[in-house]
């Protein structure tokens, strides 16, 4: 594994996608990169250098990709097959997460976890976790030995008395604070988040806490809406004051611009209105509703409604932490234009989590995150990102680079940097 200086020459092909539906080529191009970020974006690079050049010609250089939907705590149940999602969550997924209580079993997973993800190109992880503070900060230093960007939710749960992991919001939050202090924010590599699991474990208190709880720490919300029908019969149930599941996160205030709301497959034409104006951000999780037979996300009417959405793969219910596969599914779900998935994978991530002037684009001024991918270099940009997403997916990826740090890689790319 090769970590290059803190000045150097990237030379390759690069694709990106600055606007969903255009693909940005630049070939024999090169980056200099600074202490982590772009500094110089150039088709015709310096002869002459006094720095050293990480060149990976014929390879291409593409963005890292941005799950931002993901449960690492369920990687031990996927393929559990059968159930639809109440029942599911019931049967396997209650009980595996109640493992996390212990410490030294929540390591070696959350390891596992982000090898496998920057294995696929994963450069930044929205991670679910669960309700055990001391497993949250376990994998807040597994992610920074990893050398992945990530954002980490407390699972908030006060009305589950069957899943054994019911807890106390108030407590749980100030068992929180000294992990904000000491990592949200750093580096702009380590965000947290509160995450109240769905408005079925939660209690109107719990979310009203949460809401200005992370409004006070400039926090992220994650939560799941509208996945399946019984889930959202459910709800109204409990909250018959409401006429749709997303008010109920409106009221109790819990819909912002730092809102990711997973899922969204049941939503009505009221509540896309409701997300719009609050400036909350959808997550488009394909393999995982495919799996649970939960129903399909309106894209088309989030794009109406000018909603920024991006992927998630979903692991427990989705297979694998691989937004190949996800790009993959998504086009199988409804028919799209491979670089319309591309960009929900990679600058159409970051416009979600409010981030795109950092994140997303292999742009002047923005981190040195991507991904050094496998490809024919005389083929079409646009069959070889075909290939990518429905051949190759993580085969063709050779390494993987967060901050302009090699984290992930194959003998083949690590090259000598050359002065």
């Amino acid at each position: 594994m090769i970590f290059p200086p803190e000045r150097y020459w990237l030379r390759a092909n690069f694709l990106d996608t600055p606007k969903r539906g255009q693909l940005r080529v630049l070939r024999d191009g090169a980056l200099r990169i600074e202490s982590g970020r772009i500094v110089v974006r150039t088709s015709t690079p310096p002869e002459r250098t006094d720095l050293p050049v990480l060149d990976v010609r014929p390879s291409w250089v593409i963005p890292g990709l941005m799950d931002l939907h993901t449960h690492p705590p369920q990687t031990r149940v996927r393929g559990r097959a059968g159930l639809t999602l109440l029942a599911w969550l019931k049967t396997y997924v209650f009980p595996e997460e109640r493992r996390f209580e212990d410490p030294a079993y929540a390591r070696d997973r959350y390891r596992e976890v982000f090898q496998e993800a920057l294995q696929a190109g994963t450069t930044f992880l929205v991670g679910f976790m669960t309700v055990h503070v001391e497993a949250l900060g376990v994998a807040l230093e597994e992610a920074e030995a990893s050398g992945l960007r990530v954002m980490l939710g407390l699972t908030l749960m006060d009305r589950a008395p069957e899943s054994g992991l019911e807890r106390d919001p108030r407590a749980q939050l100030r068992e929180m604070e000294p992990l904000i202090s000491r990592w949200h924010g750093r580096e702009e590599r380590f965000f947290l988040s509160l995450s109240p699991r769905f408005a079925l474990a939660c209690t109107e208190a719990c979310m009203r806490e949460a809401a200005a709880f992370a409004q006070a720490h400039d926090l992220w919300i994650q939560t799941h809406l509208s996945e399946s029908l019984p889930e959202v019969r459910e709800a109204l149930r409990l909250y018959p004051w409401a006429s749709s599941y997303t008010e109920i996160y409106d009221r109790v205030g819990l819909l912002g611009p730092r809102t990711l709301l997973a899922h969204g497959v049941h939503l009505q034409h009221e509540e896309l209105r409701r997300i719009r104006e609050k400036g909350a951000a959808v997550v488009h999780c394909p393999t995982a509703n495919y799996f649970l037979h939960s129903g399909v996300m309106p894209r088309e009417a989030l794009l109406a409604h000018e909603i920024p959405f991006g992927l998630g793969s979903d692991v427990g219910a989705g297979m694998r932490y691989s937004l190949w596969e996800v790009m993959r599914d998504a086009y199988f779900v409804r028919r799209e234009a491979p670089e319309n998935l591309f960009y929900d994978a990679t600058a159409g991530g970051a416009r979600a989590l409010g981030m795109e002037d950092r994140l997303g684009l292999l742009d002047v001024g923005y981190h040195a995150d991507f991904v050094v991918m496998r490809a024919n270099r005389e083929e079409d940009p646009e069959e070889i990102l075909r290939n990518w997403i429905f051949v190759e997916r993580e085969r063709a990826v050779e390494a993987v680079y967060v901050q302009g740090r090699c984290v992930a890689s194959c003998d083949a790319c690590c090259r000598p940097l050359t002065a």
